[in-house]
């Protein structure tokens, strides 16, 4: 199944057309995982778990990663 099969089933089970960026700044994330080595995966599977059946998908900005 290509990309936009799967776009096109998220878009129908969810109902939505929202898009999560995932641009995750470490100093705004709570502090329980600031600090963490992975504190940043935690937090957006934090995000994913909490909004995956409202959104049809997400979206990284990899520059906020490469750093």
């Amino acid at each position: 199944m290509g990309f936009i099969e799967k776009l096109n089933r998220a878009v129908s089970k969810n109902d939505s057309l929202l898009c999560v960026g995932l641009d995750v700044d470490r100093d705004k994330i709570p502090k329980d995982l600031r600090e963490k080595p992975d504190g940043i995966i935690k937090f957006n599977e934090r995000v994913i778990t909490n909004t995956c059946d409202f959104v049809c998908c997400y979206k990284l900005n990899l520059a906020f990663y490469e750093a």
